[in-house]
């Protein structure tokens, strides 16, 4: 096929051009200025070139010199467009080596005919090699003429100079047309560059467009009613999982896609007669190829549209929405649940407080002996393990701070298993391993109670044929390396506690969501989905670790990594002390306590250690006694109490008035008076309830010394 090079600055001359020579079976190829022709002919072979003379930079004339000094592309025939409306442009022609000249404006047959006679020609020539003569037609005038420079410009001089002699008259004419359509040819490139631009325009809205529909999943659609052809955004494939190369989305179509419990509904709504302006809204299921479900919303809106009747609106994929809809209202359910524990913890601990101090009491009394004795000490230890129980439930409800101290593992470990004997099954074998030399850990140790609890009932619920769980105690090293692959470990010893169970075991899917609260395997109602999440919290608050290993079928253990006390071991456990060894002072308390007990018993206890006590039920009656003018050392105020005005508000009360005056908190909550944003941490120390009577006397003689 003969390749042809069109070299024009024009769009649409260069389009019509390509359409005349692709029409008579020639190969083209375009270039709009003259540095991209010569690029163009130094990477391929053209049989002939055809180039306009004027161009913006170079002309077609610099053109024609380039190819015929090349050696490469000297052979090769240029034919260059000319309006002839300069007699110099035969003659620059000439000069440059051109072929031949194409008038515009031209007819198809016309450049057909011209190319077909230029290229045969430079065939005759090539072949015989000879300088011959060379037929010419101009002006339906056939001549016959060498290949000298010299006979071609006499010829085509003279019969231009009867041109030029016979139309002379109207040369001012064809200025006015050469004007005008200088002017058309202006407006032309104008209205290119417009429609260029405003393609552009488009094309980006557009793109923005699908962004946007992309983030918020929600894809559009049309739908003309008078047939069951549906116009869809690219979202819209997404949503249904579908390809548009594919997919055709007709309206039968668009069901089939649709869950078959819900195709029948949306089918009633699509198929019934809209009145003008009405609207349709629905949730389907849309079943994905897979076999995923997803939940979209279906809107859409009746129109007219240049006189068609057109249903518009849109789908967007709620199936994320849906789900955190769900945990907002299991997280509201949990928050509720856990307001009401909460405060049923602190009435409780209110209560304890009262039982513990006045048990006591009792055991500080030297003519206590005996059985008498023995009772009072077992009361008091239930009580003590009450206000561990109470402290659990304030902890399930965000209201109680851990209590850091060293702990022996295998101690606890041991009095956990001996309480979960009684809680499994019978079909569940627990075993034991505990490691020697164990060291102490820093930490809480009826969080770890709670913690071991919580992860052998996980595993009892994975073993539902019964099986085996084993607790296992050892010394471990976590080194630089291990660290450097878990986010959030500290290289260093650790204790470690892991429970092991022979039942399910998780799938990877399953495993890597474990700790992510309120998410469980169970049934609906059979489990929270925070029993993992709190043991995850309670280890990295004490700033452990923990790691889950689990395989189908094999089970799964879990091993928590509590960090090492420095204290020695025998700091574990804080007995009572005797009245005699407990700290004593004389200075004036002012105790505020709206629980009668609780006050009348806080007042008991101050008034045995030698203190002076002035007592108050509300914040109000205690701003009384505070701005009587009496000496007072220490404002003792629970947090939490009727009449509008808090131990912290009460606090912040007098803080001006009486700058020196020490205050401790105490309160059911450890953080219950966060209130307003206040810590009260931040403010003087807290004396959580229930407290023991050392602890009280310590506390006050601590905060005392400032």
């Amino acid at each position: 096929m003969t390749k042809i090079l069109i070299v024009e600055d024009s769009p649409t001359q260069a389009e019509k051009l390509r359409l005349i020579l692709e029409a008579y079976e020639y190969g083209t190829e375009s270039a709009t200025d003259v540095p991209t022709a010569r690029a163009l002919l130094s990477e391929t072979k053209f049989d002939l070139v055809i180039s306009d003379i004027i161009m913006p930079g170079e002309t077609g004339y610099d053109l024609c010199r380039h190819i015929k000094a090349d050696p490469a592309h000297k052979d090769t025939p240029v034919i260059l467009l000319s309006t002839l409306g300069d007699p110099m442009d035969i003659i620059s022609g000439l000069e440059c080596g051109a072929d031949n000249f194409v008038t515009k404006p031209y007819e198809p047959e016309q450049i057909a005919q011209r190319i077909e006679t230029v290229l045969e020609s430079r065939k005759v020539r090539a072949e015989s090699k000879l300088r011959i003569g060379v037929e010419v037609i101009f002006l339906d005038r056939t001549f016959t003429v060498t290949s000298d420079k010299e006979q071609i410009l006499d010829l085509l001089m003279s019969t231009f100079e009867d041109i030029v002699r016979t139309n002379r008259g109207l040369q001012q004419s064809k200025t006015e047309l050469a004007a005008a359509k200088a002017q058309i040819e202006t407006y032309a490139q104008s209205l290119e560059r417009r429609v260029e631009e405003r393609t552009a325009e488009l094309s980006e809205q557009k793109r923005l467009l699908d962004d946007a529909q992309a983030i918020a999943h929600i894809g559009s659609w049309r739908w003309a009613l008078d047939s069951e052809i549906f116009e869809w955004s690219d979202e819209m494939y997404r949503i249904c999982g579908v390809e548009r190369e594919t997919f055709d989305p007709r309206l039968r179509s668009v069901f089939s896609i649709i869950h078959p419990d819900d195709r029948e509904a949306a089918e009633d709504l699509f198929d019934k007669e809209l009145p003008g302006g009405a609207s349709i809204n629905c949730e389907t299921r849309v079943v994905l190829r897979g076999g995923e479900t997803r939940q979209c919303r279906w809107q859409g809106w009746r129109k007219h549209d240049a006189g068609a009747e057109l249903l518009v609106g849109f789908c967007q994929d709620i199936t994320d929405t849906k789900a955190v809809e769900k945990q907002l209202r299991q997280a509201q359910k949990m928050e509720a649940v856990g307001q009401l524990t909460g405060g049923i913890a602190h009435d409780f601990n209110n209560l304890l407080t009262v039982v513990v101090g006045n048990l006591d009491a009792l055991c500080g009394r030297a003519d206590l002996t005996g059985d008498s004795r023995q009772r009072v000490e077992m009361a008091l230890a239930a009580s003590l393990r009450g206000a561990d129980l109470i402290r659990q439930l304030l902890a399930f409800s965000r209201k109680q701070q851990l209590k850091l101290q060293p702990c022996d593992v295998n101690e606890i470990v041991e009095h956990a298993t001996a309480l979960l004997g009684r809680t499994l099954r019978g079909n569940i074998e627990i075993r034991r391993h505990l490691g020697d030399g164990l060291r102490p850990v820093h930490t809480d140790p009826a969080q770890i109670e709670s913690a071991i609890a919580n992860l052998a009932i996980n595993a009892r619920d994975a073993m539902p044929e019964g099986g085996t769980i084993t607790i296992e105690t050892a010394n471990k090293v976590l080194d630089e390396i291990y660290a450097s692959h878990e986010a959030e470990v500290t290289a260093g010893e650790y204790t470690m506690i892991a429970i092991t169970d022979t039942g399910s075991g998780m799938a990877p899917d399953v495993l890597a969501r474990v700790f992510e609260p309120f998410y469980t395997t169970k049934e609906v109602g059979k489990g929270s989905g925070l029993g993992l999440s709190m043991v995850y919290g309670f280890v990295k608050q004490c700033g452990g670790h923990i790691k889950i290993y689990s395989e189908q079928g094999r089970g799964t253990t879990v091993r928590l990594y509590l960090p090492r006390a420095a204290q020695a071991a025998q700091a574990l456990v804080a007995t009572g002390k005797s009245d005699a060894e407990m700290p004593r002072g004389s200075e004036t308390i002012l105790i505020v306590e709206d629980d009668a007990m609780v006050r009348e018993l806080a007042v008991r206890q101050l008034c045995d250690l030698g203190y002076t006590v002035l007592e108050a039920e509300t914040g109000a009656r205690a701003l009384d006694v505070l701005r009587s003018g009496r000496p007072i050392d220490l404002l003792f105020t629970d947090v939490v109490m009727p009449g509008g005005m808090s131990g912290i508000d009460l606090a912040k009360k007098i803080a001006d008035e009486r700058p020196g005056l020490k205050v401790l908190f105490t309160s059911g909550f450890a953080e219950a008076s966060l209130q307003n944003g206040s810590d009260p941490e931040n403010l003087s120390p807290v004396l959580s309830k229930p407290y023991r009577y050392n602890e009280l006397a310590r506390m006050i003689r601590s905060v005392l010394r400032g």
